[in-house]
């Protein structure tokens, strides 16, 4: 229960405090991806490193365009996973699609975050998570 309510305090902050432009035109991000299909990350070999992640997922609606969102708790979460959501902008016109792709560059993950060892993206219908080779 505490889990479920905390998920959708969280969905409710990330749908609230999302803009992006896009061709001079704004793009809500105001969907939740049905299901995240595919998480991929790459991490750079600099000092602190930068870490890529990339998602896919299936859209309610059409939708133009996606977007990883990070969640920033207020405390390190104890399982050290870092929570993200991928959103979907909904759009009408030619180019739209029922799969987006969200991506998100962590510059300095490991300073940001100390207690860094995974990362877990959600849609609404559940989350991957991947455990990332940072120590």
């Amino acid at each position: 229960m505490r889990y479920r309510l905390r998920t959708l305090m969280i969905v409710l902050a990330a749908l609230l405090a999302l803009h992006h432009e896009c061709g001079g035109e704004e793009l809500k991000y105001e969907r939740v991806v049905t299901r995240v299909t595919l998480v991929t990350f790459t991490i750079d070999t600099t000092f602190p490193p930068t870490v890529h992640l990339h998602a896919i997922g299936e859209s309610p609606v059409k939708a133009f365009a996606g977007k990883l969102v990070r969640v920033n708790h207020e405390s390190p979460p104890k399982d050290g996973i870092q929570d993200f959501f991928l959103m979907a902008a909904p759009y009408d016109g030619e180019s739209a699609r029922n799969t987006v792709v969200g991506s998100y560059s962590w510059d300095a993950a490991t300073r940001d975050a100390p207690w860094l060892v995974g990362i877990r993206i959600h849609g609404a219908d559940g989350a991957v998570t991947k455990m990332l080779p940072l120590r």
